[in-house]
């Protein structure tokens, strides 16, 4: 998949329209606190892409909300029929679909690096926390997935979710 911007490209312009009013002409306040949400496993995501966007998560983290999740394909969406046309997604995905343990750190995603990419995704948000430990993370990526990986992700998202429900204002 060709990304149109780079991810420099869309921090600067989160940045700038901050700056200059926000959305509704809100003034950038250092306590407003961005949402980001990052994907892994897109149907033409390669190795290198899943790095980058990564790399880019870490960079952004500051913000200090976000969410990391696999990507899941909706039905009779452009990209889901092309994907499924192109051998890119399991041909019985629509009977996959509904089975509770394809919704979470499982894919219906085909590609000679899916493991690997799966892999980063679980460990998205020790990468976050502990930047330093990504050159580890690039070697445990070749195992198989597995349930530590997955434990790993699970307990990564419960911890982030406490903190995005403590910066709520009830």
């Amino acid at each position: 998949m060709k990304f149109i911007v780079s991810h420099q490209q869309m921090i600067d312009e989160v940045v700038r329209v901050a700056m200059q009013g926000g959305v509704g002409g809100a003034k950038w306040i250092p306590q407003i606190s961005y949402y980001i949400n990052t994907l892994f496993d897109y149907p033409y995501e390669t190795l290198e892409n899943t790095f980058k966007t990564a790399e880019f998560t870490i960079k952004v983290s500051y913000w200090k909300i976000l969410a990391a999740g696999m990507f899941v394909t909706y039905p009779e969406t452009v990209l889901t029929q092309k994907a499924i046309k192109e051998g890119l997604i399991d041909l019985d995905y629509y009977e996959k679909l509904n089975k509770s343990e394809y919704h979470h750190n499982k894919t219906l995603v085909r590609s000679k690096d899916i493991d690997k990419i799966i892999n980063l995704g679980n460990f998205i948000y020790l990468l976050i926390w502990f930047p330093f430990i990504f050159p580890l993370a690039k070697i445990l990526i070749h195992l198989k997935p597995n349930a530590v990986y997955r434990s790993i992700f699970d307990l990564g998202l419960g911890v982030n979710q406490v903190m995005i429900f403590q910066k709520c204002k009830w």
